[in-house]
């Protein structure tokens, strides 16, 4: 049977950690354990989490020492055969773990995601552009991603061996670093399973929360530092342009927004990146003095045409 260690990082999460464990202790499926890596929390985060027993436990590092630190310590000591991650503010539905198992053992690849809804205000829920058919695929990550499927860390599950081959999460970032990771795994293994029917709640606007928390200037610089040294692989030129190609055109709608947004030294930073070849009309809005780009972008965000604009492939 396959052997599923679920990993909840969580730091101060009392508010919200009761409704992630349940959602994995109410699935189809049970995983093997279920492991809340308690950041450092000074809230009762860890006496819930403790209050629970059975395939739930509870480890600590005794300090807060950052998202990437706390799943790299969870890896570290799941049991399981695969690794699913949840963030302590999502829950999933109940068929996920189900799911995902199916998936994986269909296709034979080491890593899958399933789709994934927004909620926002904890009421008013937005599903994402992907289809509610339930459909399940197996493609190349690059090109999923061109299509716009999302994948967030608690709609994924990978195979434990995969962090041997490529690593942990980059503990130097605070930002992007779960991008990151999926980057360097789909450079490697860029086959994953993928279900389009929405099985996690994405919750993007829970106080504290990486959706809801200002990025500066050093965090988002130091994801662009380590972004742009991933490389692909050279016997895989198909894989190899598809990462370029989504390289590429995220960095042309990250620079954007960090125009609108005033971040400036992030934007001349990115644009001194030799291997990053922005859309031509990201490339005008760089040259133009920075006060007359912010705000035609704000301009443009504001209107109609916004949506449009945001929705650019580059």
């Amino acid at each position: 049977m396959t052997s599923v260690s679920v990993l909840i990082p969580a730091y101060n999460s009392a508010k919200y950690i009761q409704r992630s464990i349940e959602s994995v202790l109410n699935q189809t499926v049970l995983p093997s354990e279920i492991i809340v890596i308690d950041d450092g929390s000074t809230d009762e985060t860890a006496a819930i989490a403790n209050s629970y027993g059975g395939i739930v436990r509870v480890i600590s590092k005794g300090r807060n020492c950052g998202t990437p630190a706390a799943r790299n310590f969870g890896i570290q000591n799941a049991a399981g055969e695969w690794i699913a991650f949840l963030d302590s503010d999502d829950e999933w539905e109940p068929g996920k773990n189900e799911i995902a198992i199916a998936i994986v053992e269909s296709h034979k690849t080491d890593w899958c995601m399933v789709a994934r809804k927004e909620v926002r205000n904890s009421s008013h829920q937005k599903s994402g552009p992907d289809s509610l058919t339930g459909e399940m695929i197996c493609d190349n990550y690059f090109s999923l991603v061109l299509q716009e499927k999302r994948c967030a860390p608690s709609s994924t599950m990978i195979r434990k061996s995969v962090f041997s081959k490529v690593g942990g999460f980059n503990e130097i970032l605070t930002t992007g670093e779960d991008q990151e990771m999926w980057w360097r795994i789909a450079n490697v293994m860029p086959e994953i399973s993928y279900y389009s029917q929405p099985l996690v709640k994405y919750y993007v606007d829970v106080a504290g929360s990486m959706t809801n928390s200002r990025r500066n200037d050093s965090k988002l610089i130091a994801f662009w530092d380590a972004v742009t040294q991933i490389t692909s692989p050279h016997d895989d030129p198909l894989n190899s342009g598809l990462f370029i190609k989504v390289r590429n055109a995220f960095a042309s709608k990250a620079i954007r927004s960090y125009i609108r947004m005033g971040n400036y030294k992030v934007v001349e930073h990115l644009r001194s990146k030799s291997n990053i070849n922005f859309h031509p009309l990201t490339k005008l809005l760089i040259v133009l003095p920075k006060p007359f780009a912010r705000a035609i972008l704000i301009l443009i965000h504001k209107s109609k045409a916004g949506y449009y604009w945001r929705h650019l492939k580059r």
